[in-house]
């Protein structure tokens, strides 16, 4: 296994028949109509955040914006002893294990993606973290997960920084 390794081991589920079925009979419409209009394939979390954007704006567009308070998820991450403390410094909680493998820790992490989002972009700033948080968003990319799209990366060696757009 190479180091840092990430991949993401829990995320919020949704009861959208419930949700959706109490909202239309309280609200006269669905507060899916933004999120069925999508021609992106949604996440259940961003047809989440779409239905909840709905209750203040009918058939909203699907996006993150103002409503990551509202999606979670933990992330596993396996790194090397020296890149622990930097690591876990960003503010979100988590726990942390030695493994059998000498100078080897697990660290889980769980946040909302609020949380995650300035995480990783506080975590891309420092050198000393920069590969772990860099790990951490890929696997949120690969979930189909946008939540740095306000973001451009900007290289920094082998790596990447995020800069506001």
């Amino acid at each position: 296994m190479r180091l840092p390794y990430a991949t993401l081991v829990a995320q919020a589920t949704y009861d959208f028949k419930n949700l959706l079925a109490a909202a239309n009979e309280m609200l006269g419409y669905s507060l899916a109509e933004g999120a069925d209009r999508s021609i992106k394939k949604l996440t259940d979390a961003e047809r989440f955040i779409a239905c909840l954007k709905s209750l203040t704006e009918r058939g909203a567009k699907p996006s993150f914006d103002g409503f990551l308070g509202h999606g979670f998820a933990s992330v596993l991450v396996v790194l090397a002893e020296c890149d622990v403390l930097p690591f876990v410094s960003t503010g979100v909680p988590a726990a942390v294990a030695k493994t059998v493998a000498p100078g080897v820790y697990c660290v889980i992490m769980s946040a909302t993606l609020a949380q995650w989002k300035q995480a990783v972009v506080d975590g891309l700033s420092r050198v000393e973290s920069r590969a772990a948080y860099g790990a951490v968003m890929q696997v949120f990319e690969a979930a189909n997960y946008n939540l740095w799209a306000d973001y451009a990366k900007k290289p920094a060696g082998q790596l990447f920084l995020l800069k506001g757009k």
